[in-house]
């Protein structure tokens, strides 16, 4: 063997001559280049120099081009001219002797040794000599050792990209080590603020690092036997394996007994052993701190996701799929698909449409892979009865009859997606989370059509058109301003949508002045557009819109979003409980049942006409011709108290986060900024934030719980096993019966019923009453299980009542009996365990059960999403979005404002968003408070004539109150509403051409309104 390994660094050696070409050869012309005579002069330095010796070294030459290159390659974040890993390795060693030795390190960062590790060990230094090169010249000349050694181009190349993606990463740490923070903070947090010690820092680059190597093994799919290849590559005792050699004894110690690189854990004990070693600690030391800092479990699903996007769609790309199932109907593989998640939680699965001139939709594990991938994949489908006829073919991107090849839309489950279309604010450090994931560039009329062909097949999909200013080019994008995490998350986004590999780019936004978005916000009007639908479908109470639009509408909200005005609401995502639910509605006075109408108070105008009008000439007075100057002046007269009371906050203010303050301590919501530490303290992991919550008691359940859904293989297991540690016995007990009982209705309802001598006479009558026709049936068998005899049926079974209604009236004091009968309906039209508990147990589970079961039942093929659950569950009601809102935020001021939603009313909230989204500019905050329907008349005072121009006859709010109350009234008293001929509808289409709706263009839309007697309107609502 050690033969073999002395071969392999001879070999190394040839080799890695002829690896660098992308290094000048003669005087580099720019900053950025050096020469590899330089960067070899620096190697053997340091190699040979003890450390006083290299400090006389390196003042010597100082004009070395590879230390000048170093610097101002990072100073600049280009990690992109280092192409191998044997530069990046020469890099880290550099860095590492300036931020012990150099001048220009701050003080206390000078303690820092993780890049002293990063030098030296696992797939960044001692696996430096992975040139694929090497390994197709192993490969091919002496096969016996490269099996021996675990070498393969597979296992080369996933090691080099990994080195690839974490280069990149920690040179925009370095730079803000040195540069930025100038004292060491937390990488894992996008704006962090806590200073750590250099071994506090050393020990979080641990961990940043192996996340981003974890979300690489779950991203890109990587095989098994890849991974085990890597694991073969660190046991070998080879001379440049030796740091991890000197750890291997303080593994052991800590039950880490024998390496193993698909495991998170033992990537992370290994980097805390080796960072422990370099600040000189002991063995006790290392334990220590592993015992009270145990790695979190962090595992792929054993059936691994498999779906990738070919390069492109040519004819020439292509891949591997494992095929798990075939079907001639769409709906039946949609079936197939959502059965196979159900019974193997976190599988990953996709449904394609038949290929070429085949007649079959296919279920498959893995699409555009490699052959490595599919046929892995095939045997283990196979292995674990997940398809034991499982079996792999080959499709290029584009089938012979010219047709691309995509998933089928419905079988992807987009419809709970984030949306990281965030927007930039002077609170973040843009370099460090402003980061941009694109999916298609091109000219305008490219980019325009590609985003329009994508939001037709994925509607739930946020995506928005940009101009990239400096690169005269546009784009369509997923994500902007995005810190690792939700990038990692959009990325497995347009994995599973099919992207084509070519067109997704990753980058950081340097200038945020330099990417401009193209058109209207699309949540705004797509909101308003869903909302004027359901609203015309008769969805007029507060529980109807929000089943049918997805939203929690107050009439503040839905009059500020009809007349398009400003459509901001509450999504159903936040408001995960019942509880949740009744503290919103409580504070916005409404009962799900109440009828919403338009209310004039939500685009506020003085009543005082001389008031308005003496305010509209001491605004001009002010502005002297700056429109967004007058329009904050009229905003803060215009009468509406709140957006007063927030424009003082902003005058007050000097950051984003002290407006944001200002404006929560004024709506009643001061705990804002407590609840807000959990995340930027410390991390943005809702695990982590979930912990910081609940408490340390709480957080050791909530680790049990991880473990255990973590290694659930299906949803029952989940249920059975898992939730029993988050909920009270009693609890557990009925969790057990309903989900064994998920196929059969009457067994199910025997779950709700308390043990009593009736039980069986009772569940024998509610089943009678299931299967009768009509209500009347269903009396005569339950005519002995109702109170006061033939007078309750009689009264019960009268009027235009549904079956079921007049079964809930005749239980009406049995609610044992009516909560089993719900439960009987329910399971009689067919579930799954996890849905039949979240949907069908309300007054059998309590609210917290049933909120755990739904997040099961939603994340069936995340693993990940699924070991949330157990968090979630265990976070005071009303502090329960927090997790969500942690998952999805870019730091304090926007986790803040996700928490305020619930608790704000309309107003407040949208004060709170125009705080962050506005960055704390005075002009856009006010215009943004203001409400869009109220700027465009204000625009049109600045230089138009009162009573004219604005606020005459044809005003915009005075006509489209006007409009919209005659219909909203014909709506509810059961006439034409919001009909296709209506003329809000019709001005709202055009509006849709229009930039943000506000500008000279849609005044002059919205002046085009005709609406009987305006006059009598126009005093009746400005008082004159």
């Amino acid at each position: 063997m050690r033969l073999c390994l002395a071969l392999l660094w001879v070999l190394l050696c040839i080799f890695s001559r002829h690896a660098f070409a992308e290094e000048v050869a003669g005087v580099p012309s720019v900053k950025s280049d050096w020469t590899q005579a330089d960067r070899v002069a620096w190697t053997a330095a340091s190699r040979n120099l003890a450390l006083e010796d290299l400090k006389a070294w390196a003042t010597a030459n100082a004009s070395n081009s590879f230390l000048t290159a170093a610097i101002f390659n990072t100073k600049a974040n280009e990690p992109k001219h280092y192409k191998s890993i044997r530069q990046r390795n020469a890099y880290y060693d550099y860095i590492s002797f300036v931020i012990e030795t150099q001048e220009l390190t701050p003080e206390p960062s000078r303690g820092v040794r993780f890049f002293h590790a990063a030098t030296s060990v696992t797939i960044q230094g001692e696996l430096g000599m992975s040139q694929s090169i090497l390994a197709d010249f192993l490969e091919k000349y002496f096969p016996t050792i490269a099996a021996k050694l675990g070498i393969t181009s597979a296992t080369l190349t996933f090691i080099t990209d990994v080195n690839h993606e974490l280069f990149a990463k920690n040179m925009r740490v370095i730079r803000d080590l040195l540069f930025t923070w100038k004292t060491p903070l937390d990488p894992r947090v996008a704006t962090p603020k806590k200073a750590l010690t250099s071994l506090e820092f050393d020990l979080a680059m641990v961990e940043f690092e192996q996340t981003a190597v974890q979300a690489h093994i779950v991203r890109v799919p990587i095989t098994n036997a890849v991974l085990a290849d890597v694991t073969s590559l660190v046991r070998k005792s080879a001379p440049f394996l030796g740091m991890t050699n000197q750890a291997k004894p303080w593994l052991k110690a800590a039950n880490f007994t024998d390496a193993d690189f698909a495991d998170y854990r033992w990537r992370v004990a290994l980097g805390r052993a080796i960072v422990f070693r370099f600040h000189k600690k002991d063995e006790a030391d290392y334990l220590a701190y592993m015992k009270a800092n145990p790695p979190a479990l962090k595992a792929r699903a054993k059936f691994y996701s498999g779906l990738k996007s070919p390069s492109s769609y040519s004819a020439e790309a292509g891949g591997d799929f494992t095929i798990l199932g075939s079907w001639k109907t769409e709906k039946g593989a949609n079936r197939h698909a959502d059965q196979l998640r159900k019974t193997h939680l976190g599988i990953d699965v996709a449904v394609y449409p038949p290929y070429g001139d085949d007649i079959y939709w296919t279920v498959v594990g893995a699409a555009f892979a490699s052959k490595q991938v599919a046929n892995e994949l095939r045997s283990s489908a196979r292995r674990n009865k997940i398809s034991r006829d499982a079996f792999t073919l080959r499709r290029a991107a584009v089938d012979k009859l010219g047709k691309v090849v995509l998933p089928a839309p419905q079988s992807i489950n987009l419809t709970r997606t984030p949306d990281f279309l965030k927007a930039a604010t002077a609170s973040l450090v843009p370099e460090t989370v402003a980061q941009a994931v694109s999916i298609f560039t091109g000219d305008q009329a490219a980019a325009e059509a590609r985003l329009k062909e994508l939001r037709a097949l994925y509607p739930d999909l946020s995506l928005a058109l940009f101009e990239r200013k400096e690169a005269g080019q546009y784009a369509v994008l997923i994500a902007t301003f995005a810190n690792d995490g939700q990038v990692e998350e959009a990325l497995q986004i347009v994995r599973r949508i099919a992207i084509p590999q070519d067109d997704i780019v990753v980058q950081t936004i340097s200038d945020p002045t330099q990417l401009i978005r193209i058109g209207k916000v699309r949540s705004i009007q797509t909101t308003w557009a869903l909302v004027t639908d359901c609203y015309k479908s008769g969805s007029i109470t507060v529980e109807t819109l929000q089943a049918c639009s997805g939203y929690w509408v107050t009439p503040s909200t839905l009059t500020r979003c009809i007349l398009e005005s400003d459509c901001r609401l509450l999504d159903s995502g936040i408001l995960k409980t019942p509880e949740q639910v009744a503290g919103f509605l409580a504070t916005h006075g409404l009962k799900l049942t109440d009828q919403l109408k338009i209310s004039d108070a939500a685009i506020p105008v003085s009543r005082d006409g001389k008031a308005l009008v003496s305010a509209i000439q001491d605004c001009r007075n002010r502005a002297q011709g700056d429109n967004e100057v007058f329009v904050g002046c009229m905003a803060a007269a215009s009468g509406d108290p709140i957006a007063a009371t927030a424009l003082k906050c902003q005058q007050d203010a000097t950051t984003t986060e002290s407006l944001l303050a200002c404006v929560s301590q004024a709506s009643g919501q001061p705990d804002l900024q407590r609840i807000s530490d959990c995340v930027t303290s410390d991390s943005q992991d809702p695990m982590q934030v979930s912990k910081c919550l609940v408490g340390t008691s709480n957080a050791e359940i909530i680790d049990k719980a991880t473990t255990c859904l973590e290694a659930a293989g299906s949803q029952t297991a989940a249920l059975t096993d898992c939730v029993k540690g988050l909920v009270e016995p009693s609890q557990a007990a009925t969790i057990d019966c309903l989900t064994k009982s998920s196929s059969d209705p009457v067994a199910a309802a025997a779950c709700a019923l308390p043990p009593s001598p009736e039980k069986k006479a009772a569940l024998r009558a509610l089943d009678c009453a299931r299967k009768t026709q009509d209500k009347a049936q269903a009396a005569l068998c339950l005519a002995g299980m109702v109170d006061d005899g033939p007078g309750r049926i009689a009264q019960c079974i009268a009027g235009n009542t549904s079956k079921a209604e007049a079964i809930g009236c005749m239980l009406a004091d049995r609610p044992e009996m009516r909560e089993a009968a719900k439960v009987l309906t329910c399971v009689s039209n067919g579930t799954d365990a996890a849905s039949l508990i979240a949907n069908c147990s309300q007054g059998v589970l309590d609210p917290k059960t049933a909120q755990v079961a739904a997040c099961i039942a939603d994340n069936a093929s995340d693993s990940g999403a699924i070991a949330s659950c157990a968090a979630s569950s265990l976070v005071p009601p009303e502090l329960g979005p927090a997790v969500s809102c942690a998952a999805s935020s870019t730091g304090g001021a926007d986790f803040a404002l996700c928490m305020a939603g619930p608790k704000m009313n309309a107003e407040w909230r949208i004060a709170a968003e125009c705080a962050v989204q506005s960055g704390g500019a005075p002009p856009a905050f006010a215009a943004c408070t203001a409400g869009r329907l109220t700027v465009r008349e204000f625009t049109k005072c600045l230089t138009g004539k009162v009573g004219e121009d604005c606020f005459g006859p044809n005003n915009t709010i005075v006509a489209a109150y006007g409009t919209v109350a005659h219909d909203l009234s014909s709506c509810l008293s059961g006439g034409a509403c919001l009909g296709d001929n209506n003329d809000l509808v019709k001005a709202g289409r055009e509006v849709e051409k229009f930039v943000g709706g506000i500008g000279e263009a849609a005044g002059n839309l919205w002046d085009d309104f005709r609406r009987g007697d305006v006059g009598k309107i126009i005093c009746g609502l400005l008082g004159c």
